[in-house]
């Protein structure tokens, strides 16, 4: 029986019922191997004919997906998520199935994960709840996918363990085959032992794909093979010299300020706003309210003051020019002072990136109370100071 019919997959095309016919011939034994592989490609090309393709490769419903698993050696997936908690659900899965070496089937499904969809999610993958209205539940598509995960085929990611835990696998039998999937994360350490970064964007980068990552989970999955494919390819590690080191930590900033941008956007076009929750210090001083790099506050003090305020709270914060105390005595630094009491300074590093940004070495200026995983299962409070786009490193002391 043809199961794309069965499924629900509706076409009235005379095209299909010849490739499906072709299909199930390609799978008698009796036929030589290469003919199976000739019928084979003629199934997968009228495919694409009567249905939507990425990149060439036919694009099926889910549950067809999983069939057609079967018969074949390698499945490339990613997700896309309303986070990284472990209360966060799926809200996409993008996969495609190799056989014979070459990608030969697709799925990209949009789910409903049951919740509301964080802005910042939004801003980063396009994705917006009302996208995701009517469509299929996330946990229940979740637990058919994992069904595609045999014994009998390699499953390659980006940080797939990740992958893994958000489909369900703690509770899913799929996790005993944690240990056979391939990781493009892993190889790409293990290949490119020195690099600063090894996020697929930078991986791609490195191995010469000049494409930006687009954070949806069909694309990404996409990436990884091509990643994958060049990586295994290699004869020998790839080692960066100091100055291509010093040139990607350039470009990766431009990543994180890309990203961060975005989510700004997103959390205006939200309703939820960055606007400073206390009260702005009346002082004559310049006032430069940017958003583009978030640097980290060093040995903070009074963080019962960020506390109060909570996670993901936007703040009026002064900023001066002094002299660092303690390890970094002597140094040139930016101090931090919020509702009248000092906070904390900026590293060295940071100093030489930015010195010269605070108008007069002393203004008013915005800064953020971050909202990460690590500092709520910790109990404490971070703060960073919202800076313009780093300079090159240069001597604090010309300034």
């Amino acid at each position: 029986m043809n199961p794309l019919t069965t499924l629900g997959v509706k076409t009235f095309s005379p095209l299909y019922s010849v490739s499906w016919s072709v299909h199930e011939r390609c799978r008698r034994p009796s036929l030589p191997p290469i003919w199976k592989s000739s019928l084979s490609r003629l199934f997968r090309k009228a495919l694409a004919g009567i249905m939507a393709d990425y990149k060439g490769i036919p694009l099926v419903p889910l549950p067809e997906f999983v069939r057609a698993a079967r018969e074949c050696e390698m499945l490339v997936m990613d997700t896309e998520t309303t986070g990284l908690g472990a209360d966060a659900q799926v809200i996409e899965i993008g996969a495609i199935l190799l056989r014979n070496g070459e990608p030969w089937l697709a799925c990209d499904e949009l789910l409903d994960p049951g919740c509301d969809l964080p802005a910042g999610i939004t801003a980063l993958t396009g994705i917006r709840e009302s996208d995701l209205v009517g469509k299929p539940f996330s946990q229940d598509m979740c637990r058919l996918f994992c069904e595609a995960i045999t014994p009998d085929i390699v499953v390659l990611g980006h940080n797939i363990r990740f992958d893994l835990r958000m489909l369900g696998g703690s509770h899913h039998a799929m996790l005993q085959y944690a240990a056979m999937c391939e990781d493009t994360l892993d190889l790409s350490r293990s290949l490119m032992p020195n690099a600063p970064s090894h996020s697929l964007q930078a991986v791609m980068r490195l191995l010469g794909f000049d494409e930006v990552e687009e954070h949806r989970a069909l694309s990404d999955a996409w990436w990884t093979w091509r990643c994958w494919d060049r990586l295994t390819d290699l004869r020998e590690p790839i080692v960066l010299s100091p100055h291509e080191i010093g040139m990607e930590r350039v470009r990766l900033g431009e990543d994180r300020r890309r990203k961060s941008g975005g989510f700004l956007h997103g959390s205006r076009s939200a309703g939820r706003g960055c606007e400073p929750v206390n009260e702005k210090p009346s002082l004559d001083l310049p006032v430069l309210a940017t958003y583009e790099c978030g640097v980290n506050v060093s040995h903070l003090t009074n963080r019962h003051l960020l506390a109060a305020y909570g996670y993901d709270a936007w703040l009026w914060v002064r900023v001066e020019r002094g002299v660092g105390e303690g390890p970094t005595a002597g140094l040139p630094t930016y101090w931090t002072w919020l509702d009248g009491h000092r906070m904390g300074d900026i590293t060295p590093l940071q100093m030489a990136r930015h010195c010269g940004q605070v108008p007069g070495g002393h203004a008013l200026m915005i800064a953020h109370v971050p909202d990460r995983k690590a500092d709520r299962e910790r109990g404490v409070h971070g703060l960073r100071i919202q800076l313009p786009a780093p300079h090159e490193a240069r001597d604090p002391e010309e300034y």
